[in-house]
């Protein structure tokens, strides 16, 4: 293990960052297991789209993956814990192939939207397979690019900010298009369905939109500041490294928050999870009102036969 990689190994190596850090950890894992949950089943609405989101959410689960075994490596630290070499190669792989993949799937969602604005006819006719195979790419790129940093500082740099770069240009152009292509259908008639199906994509988009330029927002920090600063590991524990690693952390658990006021349906996924979890007895509660209606009924039938035979 080389000391630059021991040295981004340890996190921070003061309290008030340790807190700030476990908070954004159980932020990060609780908000995207529910995300993952809410999207699964809203899989049949939302078609293919669901799988592409689903995949930002595990990417953004392996985040608070990362980022808490970052937490619990440095407290074994602190203790004079003796941490395996294995483990630190472990941990950093994860890290920043989960922090890539996020970006690279933020592109990659952002490169679907405009497959279906811009030729929604050929969108529909597109295999789920190809959708694997796209999250299966991304995965790939991340990964690798993740191992290929272990070699050197240098290579660290290069990479993590030419994934970035690369991203950050697919993105730009990709919701450049969409409305461009939108100012120009907004001139010309069109059918009912045909409109309808044109807002719900421009709908989604629009909410994706949103939910890119946050990420880009935290996480552009982090790449600048690689990308510009070769003695990045030497001022890890600095004021100015340590607010952008925050920032840039803080991107993983925003997302559920921008679907809670942008998706309704998402929304009202999420209050059926936690009435579930909250209210144990509402199921007995249901059951119950459920037979009593049904006894309601019976008695008003019995109640109509009862009065027929009389007249």
């Amino acid at each position: 293990m080389t000391q630059d990689s021991s040295d981004f190994f340890i996190l921070f190596k003061e309290v008030p960052w340790m807190i700030v850090f476990i908070c954004e950890a159980a932020l990060i894992l609780t908000e995207n297991v529910m995300t993952i949950l809410i999207f699964w089943g809203m899989r049949k609405r939302l078609k293919r789209t669901s799988y592409l989101l689903i995949n930002l959410a595990v990417a953004d689960f392996f985040v608070g993956i990362g980022l808490s075994m970052f937490i619990g490596t440095d407290i074994a630290r602190t203790l004079k814990r003796n941490i395996p070499d294995s483990l630190e190669i472990t941990l950093i792989i994860i890290d920043l192939s989960a922090t890539l993949s996020s970006v690279t799937s933020l592109a990659l969602i952002s490169l679907e939207r405009m497959f279906a604005i811009l030729w929604p006819f050929r969108h529909r006719l597109l295999k789920t397979r190809y959708f694997y195979v796209s999250i299966g790419v991304v995965w790939l790129i991340s990964v690798s690019n993740g191992v290929s940093t272990l070699s050197s500082r240098t290579g660290y740099n290069i990479f993590t900010a030419g994934s970035f770069i690369i991203a950050v240009t697919v993105i730009s152009a990709a919701y450049s298009a969409i409305w461009m292509q939108s100012k120009l259908r907004s001139r010309v008639p069109s059918s009912r369905e045909k409109s309808s199906n044109m807002r719900q994509n421009k709908r989604l988009a629009n909410t994706l939109f949103v939910v890119t330029a946050l990420s880009l927002m935290t996480c552009l920090p982090y790449g600048i500041t690689i990308a510009l600063n070769d003695d990045f590991l030497e001022n890890l524990y600095s004021f100015r490294v340590q607010f952008t690693l925050v920032v840039m952390y803080a991107n993983s658990f925003l997302n559920p928050i921008v679907y809670c006021f942008r998706m309704p349906a998402f929304k009202a996924s999420l209050k059926k999870i936690f009435c579930h979890c909250t209210c144990p007895g509402s199921r007995n509660r249901f059951a119950i009102e459920k037979s009593y209606q049904s006894s309601g009924n019976a008695a008003s039938l019995k109640s109509i036969k009862t009065t027929i035979e009389i007249l």
